[in-house]
């Protein structure tokens, strides 16, 4: 008898890998010489629910007995490195035969942990930023409000208001609804924190990143922190957003329409000193500067794309809300008159290096799948071959 928890417990990744039916918890129940019913359960006091599960086994039986905590808000909100005990006990026929307690962690919530370190791999995962884009926020419904003033009629368009336009005529509605956000935000005084990134980085593990609310509160962010407050506020009105990677830096596109690879870019770190025309004109630079190096070989060039519709259709759900309300007061800046018509510039089509298209599972290499054009192990979405079993670190192991 033995029950384990995968420690530290973190918020986003916990939640990810239960919504694909992996639990964190677990115990190894091996029967004796008669059948019975077990009664197993597992909590962390003051941070999650108790779970019990009632278990039929055979005489000499052996099996896996997952258990998934359902998380309290304290779980969600909390923002420091905590110790933790994992309690868990087993009884049969009514009688206690096993309990133990194992000394954990808990890491903060907006604690980021976009790769690991198995034994035989490095797993890079940066699908999971996706879980820091919160567009039911009450405080993206403010940005939202307040940038509206902006727009002709007071009003922003889903893709559905693009019907019957022309490609040019997309992208400029596209164009002016991302300035109508970014005028916004820079009216209310957001400004860029030059705080210490590893995001794009596939050797480093971790990285704290605000949630949406949290950046408006404080009117600071680093690159990471603006892009999924962006990437919210354009999913909220409709659009579709794309988180861009690259080493050490991240920024947001906006689709010019539905499934389009016509796309408009945003460095939101120039929020705060920069117009808009030069934000967009930069990062498109910088994208297609990247796009470059890694089309010639430069291993110093990498360009992840994080599309926030694909993350959700992976599973990759919001953030649970952990703000109710929001306190924040935001206010629409006096328009300018300072017309933008850049290039439209067009995303090539991601693959990985076997040729798998992104967000597809490879054909030849089971079950990696590609991600933003990186391999990674997802026996969760693209099974395992015959005669293995899909373990949490998401790759295939011989079935036991």
């Amino acid at each position: 008898m033995q029950c384990y928890t995968d420690v530290p417990l973190n918020p986003a990744f916990v939640t990810f890998m239960q919504s694909k039916g992996i639990s964190s918890t677990f115990c190894m129940v091996r029967n004796g010489n008669e059948e019975g019913n077990y009664l197993i359960s597992a909590e962390i006091p003051d941070w999650s629910d108790k779970i019990s599960k009632t278990v039929f086994m055979a005489a000499g039986a052996q099996e896996k007995i997952d258990l998934p905590l359902t998380f309290k808000d304290k779980f969600f909100s909390n923002r420091e490195f905590q110790n933790v005990q994992i309690q868990y006990f087993v009884e049969k026929d009514g009688k206690t035969i096993y309990s133990a307690t194992q000394k954990g962690n808990v890491t903060s919530a907006t604690q980021l942990i976009f790769g690991m370190q198995t034994e035989n791999d490095s797993i890079f995962a940066p699908f999971l930023a996706a879980m820091w884009v919160t567009p039911n926020d009450p405080c993206i419904e403010r940005v939202i409000s307040a940038a509206k003033e902006l727009m002709p009629g007071r009003a922003f368009s889903d893709y559905q208001g693009y019907a019957g336009k022309s490609d040019e005529e997309k992208a400029y509605m596209t164009m002016q609804q991302a300035k109508a956000v970014y005028d916004t935000l820079q009216g209310h005084g957001m400004s860029y924190v030059n705080s210490v990134t590893t995001f794009g980085d596939p050797t480093k593990f971790s990285q704290n990143v605000r949630l949406p609310y949290e950046s408006l509160e404080t009117k600071n962010a680093n690159c990471i922190d603006g892009t999924v407050l962006y990437a919210a506020i354009f999913e909220k009105i409709g659009l579709e957003p794309v988180i861009i990677i690259i080493p050490g830096h991240a920024f947001v596109a906006v689709r010019n329409d539905r499934n389009s690879s016509s796309v408009t870019f945003i460095e939101t770190t120039a929020t705060g000193t920069k117009s808009f025309e030069e934000a967009a004109m930069s990062a498109e630079e910088t994208y297609n500067s990247q796009r470059q190096g890694v089309e010639t070989g430069d291993n110093q060039s990498m360009v992840v794309a994080i599309d926030i519709v694909a993350a959700r259709s992976l599973g990759v759900a919001p953030f649970p809300n952990t703000n109710d309300a929001c306190d924040v007061n935001i206010t629409a800046p006096a328009p300018q008159q300072n017309p933008y018509y850049p290039t439209v510039p067009v995303t090539p089509q991601i693959t990985c290096n076997d040729g798998t298209p992104n967000f597809q599972c490879s054909k030849t290499q089971q079950p990696l799948a590609c991600i933003g054009g990186v391999l990674f192990p997802d026996c969760f979405d693209c099974g395992c071959p015959g005669g293995y079993a899909c373990f949490y670190d998401g790759n295939c192991y011989a079935a036991q």
